[in-house]
């Protein structure tokens, strides 16, 4: 089983909100959903990170929100989180 904590700042009547979401269900990648259009709180918490705009992916290890729907983004963020809580993402980078 998946354990990567993934996150997505979605808001309502977005079909690229949907896609993301539709394609971390096809891999069975579990996530945390947060509406912005439903919790404004939510809205406030992403625009601290310098966000103004959905579907905004974050993946727990990795520093940097995937903006849009970036299907390859999305697939090597989730390996190289994967790497990392297996403790082989030095040898990915050469730090062997």
């Amino acid at each position: 089983m998946n354990r990567e904590k993934v996150t997505i700042y979605v808001s309502d009547k977005s079909q690229t909100c949907k896609k993301v979401i539709d394609q971390l269900k096809s891999w069975d990648i579990p996530f945390q959903l947060k509406n912005i259009t439903q919790e404004p709180g939510y809205r406030k918490e992403l625009q601290r990170k310098g966000i103004y705009s959905t579907p905004a992916t974050f993946i727990d290890g990795i520093e940097k929100g995937i903006l849009g729907f970036q299907k390859r983004k999305m697939q090597v963020a989730l390996e190289v989180q994967k790497l990392k809580r297996r403790g082989e993402i030095s040898f990915l980078l050469g730090n062997q």
